[in-house]
């Protein structure tokens, strides 16, 4: 871990701070196109309080917190990439199991509209792991 301020400590840290305004940043774009399929909230009002609560938070837990000291070198940019791209990963992987839970019935609720929606346009009336079924169901026929 050379090269590293804090060794695992700041990576893991650096991890959580880009899980979290990940999370804040997807609530976000659920609430704003309308993507009731991901929103862990159904109003609209609630996805933005959180998610920019969540991503304002990070910044001032980061900087504020964290004693990092801006002129001393943390780690390199490819090792950077590779935990930032761990974070989001894992970040989209819960939002989409979260709110896949917490919106299981939402397309049991809703009437299935004529014209069919593809792509992310099923995420306004489905939740993913509805989509993806309804999408390997589809796939079979």
């Amino acid at each position: 871990m050379d090269g590293y301020v804090g060794s695992w400590t700041f990576v893991a840290q650096y991890c959580a701070y880009v899980f979290v305004a990940f999370v804040g940043l997807l609530q976000i774009v659920a609430a704003g196109w309308d993507y009731r399929g991901i929103a862990f909230f159904r109003n609209k009002g609630w996805g933005y309080i959180f998610g920019s609560v969540a991503i304002i938070a990070v910044f001032i837990w980061f900087f504020a917190f964290t004693g990092l000291n801006l002129s001393q070198p943390t780690f390199d940019t490819p090792p950077q990439l590779f935990w930032l791209a761990i974070s989001v990963a894992c970040s989209f992987v819960f939002t989409l199991s979260v709110s896949s839970m917490i919106n299981r019935r939402l397309n049991h609720t809703e009437q299935e509209p004529a014209s069919s929606d593809s792509g992310l346009e099923e995420l306004k009336r489905k939740t993913y792991w509805q989509a993806i079924a309804r999408y390997l169901k589809k796939d079979k026929n």
